[in-house]
């Protein structure tokens, strides 16, 4: 044990951390509103590019005005850039590329980067100013974009923002205020907001996911498209860890730890390593079980503690936030890690020392212990949560040939996907690999490069896991339909029809259609949709001559193959033809008068068809109706023309001719005859009638019902003598209407 200590002891004494080369910066993040305060007094920084003044892409040196340690090293110099960034790094030289943002590997010797903005930013319609104000060890370094451009194309200032720099606390903050420009964008992505270690590449830097009021944050993924002004007063503080290690770069150190999904294995022998950027999942009141094994030169006085920032506030030194220190021992060392029902949600810093707890111990979190390793890596602690599935993946239709994706959405704790197909309807499943034509067959989205014929019908589903998620939970499963192009096999045919009649117009086609119909008033320059014609057929009804010559097609459509049209089909409306009825020479009947009614029709068509109506039932055809006092009543005449269009006459009434005469025919007879009397038209009456021999005896009487003028009433006397026979006719109260002789022979 001497011999350990001796050697350290002679070993770096002053060295208190060594840089790996991508570390995440070892700052912690929070968002919140406060006050944007310009500065008045400042300094105006002058741009250069190059040697040239720039206030484009330019760059310039500011002097801090007190030691600002960042990331562990110690700056004197910040460099402001035009383009909306400030580094700590080298100067850059006038060909180093300032416009376009990259927080994983951007400027080179230049990182480390500070980026409140960064974009193809221009500040000609503003300044750069910087301000020290306040008293040492308190001091304040702010270093102001006053009305940027967002976007060298930009006509007016957007932006203002500051850096400031907090002395002793190290502390860093981003501060906005818009202005009346707007974002001119200029095809670029947008901006980047975030800082970044020296190193370069995945986990070098911390990247805000957007400019909100709480923005995520990666360590892993940058985002370089905020086109979004932040709020005014808006404010990034990024608070720094404070730096711990070992002095001792010889003897024991960290050879694995394992925690939940992090199981990570290292060999340096620095006396710290920065492994932030390997991130696990946690749920607040879950417990975990953390191993940490330290390497073979492992001592019994080792010991290992463990730091996490709970609330996130950069700090390790807060109650309860050294949540483990173990018994003295050479390890591995296995423990129950949980993490408390306080603990803040979101991502934040655990940190791991292994010291000798015997010589050169350091029981805090910061600063060194003379033997050991201190590591840092990343807890994400967020509510466990089961898959919920907020977006079933949808039935999906694709013409053969292409390609197409299946997706699903999703929420809960630590997801896995995979994708699986039933080629028999659902019977079976098997998973899917990512070979053609599939890929992303184990994420949320399933992509295929083309489709063939034999996957119609496919089936689709996902099966999910999760921390807190039922093993192997489904989704609903999705049908995959394979289409063809179209061909129309039937095209819509010409037709001809009848004013105020009916239109038909029909199209076949192969496949699972849909049906658009369209029409053109303009001989087929111009088609417009026809609202609700979305049928194989169309029917048009109670056509009028404006429609006569317009041309109807339809647009057939096949889900994700397209459309084909139809040829036209012309429609042709033939106008009616008008009937009239004349009557000669009388349209006035009584017994003993004949009228003869004629048809015409305009057009006059020898091919004209005329079909004779009385009282709307039909009674014959021809161009001449003869009728006698039998045929009182309602005409029309319906006439058909050779082009099968028909029309029907206005009604032509044949009335009766008013008589107070008795009519008996015939006259003489053989004992039979009728006996006409004028009634008035559609009453109903009734009737006596009384017929006398030569001597004045009554030999016959009748009560008769009628219901139209002139009706009959027949009488038959055949069993009666010849002679003359007077016949009288009275009311149904016995009042005389009428009288009149007969003779049967």
């Amino acid at each position: 044990m001497l011999k350990k200590y001796i050697f350290s002891l002679c070993a770096l004494v002053l060295l208190c951390t060594v840089t790996a080369k991508a570390q995440v910066p070892a700052y912690t993040f929070a968002a919140s509103s406060g006050t944007y305060t310009p500065i008045t007094g400042g300094t105006t920084v002058s741009y250069l590019y190059g040697t040239a003044a720039n206030s484009d892409d330019g760059y310039a040196a500011v002097n801090i005005g007190f030691n600002f340690v960042y990331n562990g090293v110690t700056y004197t110099v910040i460099r402001p850039c035009a383009n909306g960034f400030a580094t700590f790094g080298a100067v850059l030289t006038g060909s180093t590329d300032t416009w376009t943002n990259d927080l994983s590997g951007g400027l080179g010797t230049g990182r480390p980067i500070l980026a409140p903005l960064w974009d193809d930013m221009d500040n000609s319609s503003g300044n750069t100013t910087y301000l020290l104000s306040g008293t040492s060890p308190n001091r304040v370094l702010t270093v102001q974009w006053y009305n940027s451009k967002w976007q060298y194309s930009g006509l007016s200032g957007a932006i203002s923002f500051q850096i400031k720099l907090y002395e002793t606390t190290n502390v860093i903050e981003f501060v906005y205020n818009q202005e009346t420009g707007s974002v001119a964008n200029a095809g670029d992505l947008g901006a980047s907001i975030g800082i970044t270690s020296t190193g370069t590449g995945s986990g070098s830097f911390i990247s805000l996911a957007s400019q909100g009021t709480n923005p995520a944050f990666s360590y892993l993924t940058e985002t370089n498209t905020i086109s979004t002004k932040p709020a005014t007063g808006q404010v990034y503080r990024w608070t720094p860890y404070c730096t711990a290690g070992a002095t001792d770069l010889t003897r024991e150190k960290i050879a694995k730890v394992q925690y939940n999904t992090i199981n990570n294995s290292s060999t340096s022998t620095a006396g710290y390593e920065n492994f932030a950027n390997l991130i696990t999942q946690v749920e607040p009141s879950s417990n975990y079980t953390m191993t940490v094994t330290p390497n073979a030169s492992a001592v019994a006085t080792d010991q290992v503690i463990v730091y996490i920032d709970l609330n996130q506030n950069g700090s390790f030194s807060d109650a309860g936030e050294t949540v483990y220190t173990s018994a003295q021992g050479a390890g591995p060392y296995t423990f129950p890690l949980p993490i408390p029902p306080t603990a803040s949600i979101g991502l934040t810093r655990m940190r791991i020392r292994l010291q000798d707890a015997v010589t050169g111990a350091n029981s805090t979190p910061c600063g060194t212990s003379t033997y050991g390793q201190v590591e840092d890596y990343s807890v994400n602690i967020q509510l466990c949560s089961p898959a919920n599935i907020t977006s079933q993946p949808p039935n999906t239709t694709v013409c053969i040939g292409n390609g197409t994706s299946i997706a699903l959405a999703a929420t809960g704790t630590g997801l896995t996907y995979q994708w699986q197909v039933s080629t028999n309807s659902g019977t079976s499943y098997s998973n899917i690999a990512a070979t053609g034509p599939y890929s992303g067959v184990t994420t949320n989205t399933l992509a295929i490069s083309s489709t063939t014929a034999a996957m119609n019908g496919y089936m689709y589903k996902c099966i999910l896991n999760g921390t807190c998620t039922p093993a192997n939970t489904a989704s609903a499963a999705a049908l995959l339909t394979v289409n063809s192009p179209t061909t129309i096999t039937t095209q819509p045919a010409n037709f001809a029809t009848c004013y105020n009649n009916f239109a038909f117009f029909n199209v076949a086609a192969t496949g699972t259609v849909s049906y658009q119909w369209q029409v053109s008033t303009d001989g087929g320059f111009v088609y417009s949709n026809i609202s609700g014609a979305t049928a194989s057929s169309l029917t048009l009804a109670n056509v009028k001559e404006n429609v006569n010559g317009n041309r109807y097609r339809c647009v057939v459509t096949v889900a994700s193959c397209g459309s084909v049209t139809s040829s036209p089909g012309i429609l042709t409306v033939n106008l009616l033809p008008t009937a009239f009825i004349t009557a000669d020479p009388v349209n006035k009947l009584k017994p003993g008068l004949l009228a003869s009614l004629n048809a015409t029709a305009i057009p006059s068509l020898t091919t004209n068809t005329f079909t004779w109506y009385k009282d709307n039932a039909q009674v014959a055809t021809g161009t001449k109706l003869d009728i006698n006092y039998t045929g009182i009543g309602d005409y029309t005449l319906k006439v058909i023309d050779a082009k099968g269009c028909s029309n029907t006459s206005a009604v032509y009434t044949i009335s009766d001719s008013i008589s107070n005469r008795l009519f008996i025919t015939p006259n003489p007879n053989d004992g039979r005859f009728q006996v006409l009397y004028h009634s008035a038209r559609f009453n109903t009456l009734q009737r006596n009638l009384t017929v006398y021999d030569s001597w004045g005896t009554r030999i016959f009487t009748k009560v008769y019902t009628v219901a139209s003028p002139y009706q009959p009433m027949d009488v038959d006397m055949r069993n009666y003598p010849a002679g003359i026979y007077l016949v009288v006719l009275g009311d149904n109260n016995g009042n005389k209407l009428a009288s009149g002789n007969v003779l049967k022979r």
